[in-house]
């Protein structure tokens, strides 16, 4: 499910020792809570795995974003990285 899933990061940021990234609404594929994902980070891809799907965000509550909780990012990404579904 998570390997044809293409996304950028829009906005994120630290949330009880989790990453929350809110994505640019033009993603591609599917992605589900369980599935691993890389993330681009400047020294190289950084695999995560979801932890919580969610719609919406109080910034933009008539055109809500997709939004991932990722554990295993340590630090957060910036705007416009690179997130994409890998095999698990």
């Amino acid at each position: 499910m998570a390997e044809g899933f293409k996304a950028k990061v829009g906005r994120a940021y630290a949330l009880d020792g989790k990453r929350v990234l809110i994505l640019e609404s033009g993603y591609e594929g599917d992605i589900g809570v369980g599935d691993p994902v890389e993330v681009e980070m400047p020294d190289g891809a950084v695999r995560a795995v979801v932890a919580t799907v969610a719609w919406g965000s109080a910034l933009r509550a008539q055109s809500p974003p997709l939004t991932l909780v990722v554990s295993g990012l340590d630090e957060d990404p910036g705007e416009g990285v690179d997130v994409r579904g890998v095999a698990a």
